[in-house]
């Protein structure tokens, strides 16, 4: 698992993680940065299935922000994380990861 880059492009941010993994690891990346990806190696892939939970626990915290700091039973957040996957269309979850 690599840290969080941030960064003002995709080109920069892909830099970025690009100089996190060691050696010749296979870099992939989403279709919607294949371009600025293929400069710097990285190969257009799907959203693999065990990043789901991930991207629903982030379009989440988007989505409710800082309310989040009134929910009273955080179990129940993470629950809805992983189930969330069940849920959601699949093409809805793919495109916003």
């Amino acid at each position: 698992m690599l840290p969080p880059v941030a960064a003002d492009d995709d080109g920069d941010g892909l830099r970025k993680v690009a100089a996190l993994v060691p050696g010749e690891a296979d870099l992939r990346c989403d279709k919607s940065l294949a371009k600025a990806g293929k400069k710097l190696g990285f190969v257009p892939a799907k959203l693999p299935e065990w990043a789901v939970p991930g991207v629903i626990g982030l379009m989440l915290g988007l989505a409710v922000g800082r309310s989040l700091e009134k929910v009273r039973n955080l179990a129940a957040v993470f629950e809805f994380r992983r189930g969330g996957g069940r849920f959601l269309p699949r093409r809805a979850v793919a495109r916003l990861a």
